[in-house]
C-alpha cells in the first residue's frame, strides 16, 4: 500500500477562520503502478491537489511504499512537465521503502524505483 504523510502547507498558505477561501485538507496524492514487461521497476505518480498559487507552493511529503523494499536503487523523481530529475531521500525498513521529505511543487512527479541487481538475481532463481 501507499501511505502519504507529513505534507504541511507553507504557513503563508494556511487559512484562518477569517479567510473567505477555505482549504479542506493538505492533499498530496500518489498512485503506484508498474509495467508487467519491466518487473524490476516500480513507478509512483505524485501530485498536489491544491491549485498552484505561485508563492510558497513547495510541499514536502513522506511516502511509505509497503512491499517495495527490493526497489531500493536510489529512487529518482522526474518533473513530468519540465523533465527535471533529482535523487530522492529514502530509507528501507523491513518490506517498506520510504521516500523522505519529497519536494512537490507545481507539477506532478514520476518516481522511478528500481530493484537492485542482487534482488533481481535472487528472484530469477
Amino acid at each position: 500500500g501507499v501511505v502519504v504523510e507529513a505534507q504541511p502547507l507553507h504557513r503563508a498558505l494556511q487559512k484562518t477562520k477569517n479567510d473567505m477561501i477555505k482549504t479542506t485538507k493538505d492533499d498530496v496524492l500518489a498512485y503506484a503502478f508498474h509495467n508487467p514487461n519491466a518487473p524490476n521497476v516500480r513507478m509512483l505518480a505524485v501530485w498536489s491537489s491544491h491549485p498552484y498559487s505561485g508563492e510558497f507552493n513547495n510541499r514536502v511529503a513522506t511516502i511509505h511504499l509497503k512491499g517495495w523494499a527490493k526497489f531500493n536503487a536510489a529512487p529518482v523523481a522526474i518533473n513530468v512537465i519540465s523533465g527535471q530529475s533529482y535523487d530522492v531521500n529514502y530509507v528501507v525498513d523491513g518490506d517498506t521503502l520510504t521516500l523522505e521529505n519529497l519536494s512537490i511543487r507545481q507539477h506532478p512527479l514520476l518516481i522511478y524505483a528500481i530493484a537492485t541487481s542482487d534482488d533481481l538475481q535472487s528472484s530469477a532463481r
